[in-house]
């Protein structure tokens, strides 16, 4: 019976595989078919961000102003500033996106989630990596990898053309230098989080009160990229971006869907819809502070465990996170790796059954993406992550034997 097993899981995997893959090459390709579609998705801010570099100047990036008219050229329409797509992001990738400003809309679109699928299969490559260190054999390891490579949500980030795999790559080295005990590299992988600064600063900072010299390496990195950012911009750029941070955070003034959000001022404002948008993002900012406090705390007083830790305190994040759309559900594969070695290295399941822990929590996610209560599932995702992973046995050190 074991034997037919082993034979079956790579046959069924293999299937399963190719189906995600053949769904999200259709998806993309309609995506990028559909000219005047691709003009309102994500990617737009990405073009715009891009163009107001080339054309205007570095320093205008968070210009408000200048982003309704760069994108009334990209949609070829006139629009108001509350149908403006705003860029918000930092600008560590602004070189990238001047370049990519320099090709048609279309092009420029092609080109990035080609590079997004590029650093994709590196991200896949590291969790290959992290499962190989654990003893798994090669063949469930790759399957492994290709798994995490397909994970339904960051084929709805590519599609949608967001920046969301240059900070989970960052989540995933942060688990592989915790894993190896190799301070420099989890202090890198934090500090390329910085990208999403909303989730880098509860997984940061409890590490001042312990394995510090992880810290300190993560503010030398995140020095240089705040520098470098800054350099770029100028200092009429950071009070620009200061200025259209507020306005994103707790206004409906641009395009931001706060209500389809899917965190904790999200579920607020749609099982409480006369709850002004301004009370629930105090509320949404009161839990992210309470939820770093007690990540510090908890950081502080249990038995150190920094993979765990980081998977309860990436989930914690995403829900208390004053920002988060669906593509941001991506870093939901990192608790679900955490999940997928612990309990391999408990012997809870064998690494085949792991892999299929990964595919399933992936089907679900694309499952519920296209039913009414997406928001519904993705919460109790959370949940149950958050009580399966603080079950799961603590020790996630290499193997010094293969896992059978």
């Amino acid at each position: 019976m074991k034997t037919i097993a082993k034979r079956l899981f790579p046959i069924l995997f293999s299937i399963m595989l190719l189906l995600q893959m053949a769904w999200h090459l259709l998806l993309l390709s309609q995506t990028a078919g559909a000219s005047d579609f691709l003009k309102d998705i994500d990617f737009r801010i990405i073009y715009t961000a891009g163009k107001i570099a080339q054309q205007v100047g570095w320093d205008s990036l968070y210009d408000l102003e200048q982003q309704r008219q760069t994108q009334e050229q990209i949609t070829g329409r006139t629009l108001t500033i509350a149908e403006v797509l705003p860029f918000n992001h930092p600008p560590v990738l602004l070189p990238l996106q001047w370049l990519l400003a320099h090709l048609p809309y279309q092009r420029a679109y092609l080109f990035w989630a080609g590079l997004l699928a590029l650093v994709n299969l590196v991200n896949a490559w590291l969790v290959w990596r992290l499962a190989q260190r654990m003893g798994w054999p090669g063949l469930p390891a790759g399957f492994l990898a290709v798994q995490a490579f397909l994970f339904y949500p960051i084929w709805v980030s590519i599609n949608k053309g967001q920046d969301t795999l240059f900070a989970l790559i960052g989540l995933t080295v942060l688990l592989l230098g915790l894993q190896k005990g190799h301070a420099k590299l989890a202090g890198l992988g934090l500090a390329l989080l910085t990208l999403r600064p909303q989730f880098a600063l509860p997984l940061a900072v409890p590490f001042l009160l312990r394995q510090r010299h992880i810290w300190w390496y993560f503010v030398a990195f995140a020095a240089l990229l705040v520098g470098y950012s800054v350099l770029m911009v100028g200092p009429k750029g950071v009070t620009d971006f200061v200025h259209l941070l507020t306005i994103t955070s707790n206004s409906e003034t641009v395009l931001i869907h706060h209500a389809d959000m899917y965190n904790l001022k999200g579920l607020l404002l749609r099982w409480l819809p006369h709850l002004s948008l301004e009370t629930a993002a105090t509320l949404s900012w009161a839990a992210f502070l309470l939820v770093l406090a007690w990540l510090c705390w908890y950081w502080w007083q249990a038995k150190p465990e920094p993979l765990h830790h980081i998977s309860l305190a990436v989930t914690l994040s995403l829900f208390a996170s004053p920002h988060l759309h669906y593509h941001d559900v991506s870093f939901l594969l990192i608790p679900a790796l955490v999940l997928s070695l612990a309990g391999t290295a408990a012997r809870r399941f064998t690494p085949w059954q792991a892999t299929f822990l990964l595919l399933g929590q992936s089907l679900y996610l694309a499952i519920i993406h296209i039913t009414p209560f997406r928001e519904t599932g993705v919460y109790l995702l959370m949940l149950a992550l958050v009580i399966l992973v603080g079950m799961m046995p603590r020790s996630l050190q290499p193997s010094s034997e293969s896992v059978p």
